[in-house]
């Protein structure tokens, strides 16, 4: 039993990031389940399809896009907001929780590899941020959760 209405997000758009991943895809699941359009997005075409999926089948009333993007490309970025206006409108609620670990021990990680875990836990979220911000703010209206 939920403590929340089934449509608390009810007319809200949610855009996750990293929702290939374990806090990405239960955060999108819940999400939809409580009545918010949500855009998908992560690296896995094939991950994010049966998350479509998944989510169509257990909220038949969801309204789900999915997205392939890399967040670290520029143009992918824009293209992922664009394309989630398009479809849902202004994005009212933003999770970013797209991520990596530099994947060996810390004696053996090379400044590159640093370098680009900074860059996409990090930076990135705050680039995502600042574009959806804009609309938020002259919206009046959002959410943000790194």
């Amino acid at each position: 039993m939920s403590i929340f209405s089934s449509d608390v997000f009810k007319e809200q758009h949610a855009l996750v990031t990293g929702a290939t991943g374990g806090i990405g895809r239960e955060t999108a699941k819940v999400l939809a389940a409580m009545g918010a359009d949500v855009t998908i997005t992560g690296r896995k075409e094939q991950v994010l399809n049966e998350l479509k999926e998944e989510i169509e089948s257990k909220s038949p009333n969801a309204k789900v896009m999915r997205y392939v993007a890399d967040l670290t490309d520029t143009s992918d970025r824009e293209n992922l907001v664009q394309a989630a206006e398009e479809k849902f409108g202004s994005v009212s609620l933003l999770v970013n929780s797209a991520g990596m670990t530099g994947g060996g021990i810390l004696e053996e990680l090379t400044q590159e590899e640093l370098e680009r875990v900074m860059y996409l836990n990090h930076t990135v979220p705050i680039l995502l941020t600042q574009r959806i911000y804009k609309t938020m703010k002259k919206d009046k209206k959002g959410s943000i959760v790194n």
